[in-house]
């Protein structure tokens, strides 16, 4: 169910991007006859908007089903020895000794006692698992963070990146003393807009990773990416807007026409760049998850089972501070 989850949380992220890509509000106010063109982009960046929430609303409802669906009280996964009740049977140190974690006399491990609890999995890099009956809303959180960041991603993209905003008026208006003085503060500004984006993304792997480890950091990047479908639409039609408005010029049609189709052009220059900054920012995410798994699977990091022990049994394997993994020639 682990591995199927993100694959039904993206169909779901597909599902949705169909339909809000098909049924799109459009305010009448977005008619370039009867207003200027930055009142035009204006509206029509309130219609994507809305059509973004919409879709969130949608994916927020999906996710909760997915979620509590296979992972919740009721299903399959909570009926598994250990997860509901302490009926799994498992050894912990004996926390009544002064010193737990030292060897018994004439054994190389600690003192361990049969206890019934439940089921606590952890990974290779130390993270401590939550119980069962914490993971569904755990996945759901993962989600929901993912979502957001993208969704905050692509208002400060468009806060840097529209022209009814104040950081691509400044640039325009710096043209009056030269391309000099547009280069500079292009350069600055498009600096600035990183900083934001990148200290949120450090936010949401810290917090992701905390609620169930790499693979909520994963999960959260499938829920960031769910709402791309809408905003790579519209990106689409910017190029054919374009080719629209110059045919529309050479044609000597109207000059509303050419007004309307700049509009369209225009907000799929504000899409476009939107989108990259969902790629990057769930490029991030993945990445984290990949190394993690790579490390893993490399064998320079022992899997989970290599570290459990029982008594009289030693592990297979051991981590220690000074162990080091090379990252650069994983597999040698």
């Amino acid at each position: 169910m682990f591995i199927a989850f993100p694959f039904m949380m993206a169909m779901v992220g597909v599902i949705v991007g169909v339909i809000c890509t098909i049924y799109v509000w459009v305010p009448k106010s977005a008619n370039a006859s009867t207003k200027g063109k930055a009142d035009v982009i204006e509206s029509l960046l309130w219609s994507l908007r809305i059509n973004v929430m919409i879709s969130s609303v949608l994916i927020i409802a999906g996710a909760a089903g997915l979620s509590f669906g296979f992972f919740g009280n009721d299903s399959s996964f909570s009926l598994a020895r250990g997860m509901l009740d302490k009926n799994l049977p498992t050894f912990k140190l004996d926390n009544t000794l002064a010193q737990p974690c030292t060897p018994g006399a004439g054994g190389s491990l600690p003192v361990l006692l049969p206890v019934q609890d439940y089921y606590r999995p952890f990974d290779s890099l130390g993270f401590d698992y939550p119980s069962s009956n914490e993971i569904q809303w755990r996945l759901f959180i993962a989600i929901l963070i993912g979502m957001y960041l993208g969704m905050i991603i692509g208002y400060l993209t468009e806060f840097f990146t529209a022209g009814s905003y104040s950081p691509t008026q400044g640039i325009g208006a710096s043209g009056e003393y030269g391309a000099g003085a547009v280069v500079i503060q292009g350069l600055g500004v498009g600096m600035l807009s990183t900083v934001l984006p990148l200290a949120l993304v450090v936010a949401v792997i810290i917090g992701a990773y905390n609620l169930l480890g790499s693979y909520t950091i994963g999960l959260a990047a499938v829920g960031m990416l769910s709402t791309l479908g809408i905003t790579m639409a519209t990106d689409a039609y910017g190029p054919v807007a374009d080719n629209a408005g110059g045919i529309a010029e050479m044609a000597g049609m109207p000059s509303t026409v050419r007004d309307t189709t700049d509009a369209l052009d225009a907000l799929g220059n504000t899409t476009a760049a939107t989108g990259k900054g969902f790629s990057n920012g769930s490029a991030i995410l993945t990445a984290y998850a990949l190394v993690t798994a790579l490390v893993q699977d490399s064998g320079l990091s022992p899997p989970p089972r290599a570290l459990v022990g029982a008594p009289g049994i030693q592990p297979q394997s051991l981590v220690f501070d000074r162990d080091e993994i090379n990252l650069v020639d994983i597999y040698v």
